[in-house]
């Protein structure tokens, strides 16, 4: 999410930054600004709750801010046996890696075709492409990602709506931090 911010910033688009951490938030917004002349706006919510994207599209549609680009790239993976996993924990995973991504894509998406542009990038993982032990819920919920994004796609692209799906396999972030290898 941060590189694709950088990138973003770098070509003078406007950004609305979302988050769980506000604190987290203003450092991206401030490196972004201290290195580019880009506008950022930031945004506080948990996208793991439910109705938070509808929470998140009335506070862009009361700041005014139509999003032409939506990058769905918040996610977080649960590595354990499945029937010994919380139960609050893997609700919120699939809350976060699946209900949001949807419906994101359905609010913001809406506009788009409406408005005949746009662009969604949703972030999915090699994961998606086999069934892994002991990661069986966050592969499925990638799987789904890619399966939405591709079908997604198909019904958006004669009204000028472009959507994609990046599938990364291990990357050098903080989404490894929480598991215990």
């Amino acid at each position: 999410g941060l590189e694709m911010a950088r990138i973003l910033a770098t070509r003078s688009h406007r950004l609305i930054l979302v988050s769980r951490s506000k604190d987290k938030l203003e450092v991206v917004a401030n490196e972004l600004r201290q290195h580019t002349s880009t506008e950022v706006i930031n945004y506080a919510i948990d996208l793991s709750e439910p109705e938070s994207a509808e929470h998140l599209f009335d506070f862009c549609e009361a700041q005014q801010l139509q999003v032409d680009i939506l990058i769905n790239n918040a996610g977080f993976g649960i590595f354990d046996e499945h029937v010994a996993m919380d139960q609050k924990k893997l609700t919120q995973m699939l809350q976060l890696n699946v209900i949001a991504v949807a419906a994101l894509c359905q609010i913001f998406g809406s506009q788009m075709k409406r408005r005949r542009s746009g662009a969604i990038l949703n972030v999915a993982s090699t994961a998606a492409y086999q069934a892994t032990p002991y990661f069986a819920a966050y592969g499925a919920s990638k799987t789904f990602v890619l399966c939405f994004s591709e079908a997604l796609a198909k019904e958006l692209e004669d009204f000028d709506v472009q959507v994609s799906c990046l599938a990364p396999g291990p990357t050098d972030t903080a989404f490894f931090d929480a598991m215990d290898p």
